[in-house]
């Protein structure tokens, strides 16, 4: 049953996601081209692969989310038909079972939430860090002037990325709160 639904989850999940993946890698395809002949463009391409891993995290914490939640009301539809039967020992002992697992999908859900947001910060450090190594470099190699631009873009393009990185990091822990209080209200 359990696998059955992660076949679900995964089907559901793949497809809400499709167009979103096509289009980052029809993205990357095109920046790939460009990397060749231009320096920034290799690093709007590790960007790009940072924004795949993301995703594929987003991907993977949305199904297992999906797992938990057709778990879980799975499992009411369960109770709720054995409540219209009469108790027996292994019906009861069976929705123990059932209580069971849908409390340690739960705790796996949180455990990958937390894991999930420890990467995010981590790649949001590397991320700053190699902007910062790469304004380093930039600034050797370029004039004056050169210089001048080229570090404001980069101190531009840092802040926003970390602004964007924190966004998402704290619109995660919102929609996660969020879900565990509406489950705990159930």
């Amino acid at each position: 049953m359990s696998e059955h639904i992660a076949l679900m989850a995964g089907q559901q999940i793949n497809e809400q996601y499709k167009d979103q993946v096509q289009q980052l890698q029809q993205q990357m395809q095109q920046v790939q081209a460009q990397a060749q002949q231009n320096p920034q463009a290799q690093q709007m391409m590790q960007q790009m692969q940072q924004q795949n891993d993301q995703l594929t995290n987003e991907i993977a914490s949305a199904q297992a989310k999906l797992e938990a939640e057709l778990t879980a009301n799975f499992a009411k539809a369960e109770e709720q038909r054995m409540a219209q039967e009469p108790q027996d020992p292994l019906v009861k002992l069976k929705q123990q079972e059932i209580d069971l697992k849908a409390m340690e999908t739960q705790a796996r859900l949180q455990k990958d939430l937390i894991v999930d947001t420890e990467k995010m910060d981590l790649e949001r450090d590397k991320l700053e860090a190699d902007t910062s190594l790469e304004l380093m470099k930039v600034s050797a190699e370029v004039n004056k002037q050169s210089n001048a631009d080229a570090t404001a873009m980069l101190k531009e393009n840092m802040i926003s990325a970390r602004e964007a990185m924190k966004d998402k990091t704290a619109e995660r822990i919102a929609r996660e709160n969020a879900r565990s209080k509406t489950r705990k209200a159930d």
